[in-house]
């Protein structure tokens, strides 16, 4: 039994119930923005130095596949 993203996309799509996919995408990407969000938030808090900040933000984008516009 897979249980990813893609598996469950493609299962609930085929039911017809593709609604159900979008919620489902909506809410992993308010979940990554909000954790991207946070990581930032703590490291600008600790005076963390500015290009660690920068790769930290980088690495997260890079892993959480989220569109440039919302990390910008």
């Amino acid at each position: 039994q897979k249980r990813t993203t893609e598996a469950f996309a493609e299962h609930f799509i085929k039911e017809g119930l593709a609604a159900l996919v979008e919620y489902n995408e909506k809410k992993i990407f308010d979940v990554k923005l909000k954790e991207v969000k946070a990581v930032l938030m703590t490291l600008i808090t600790e005076n963390t130095d500015i290009d660690e900040v920068i790769e930290t933000v980088k690495q997260r984008h890079k892993e959480s596949k989220l569109p440039d516009i919302e990390i910008v």
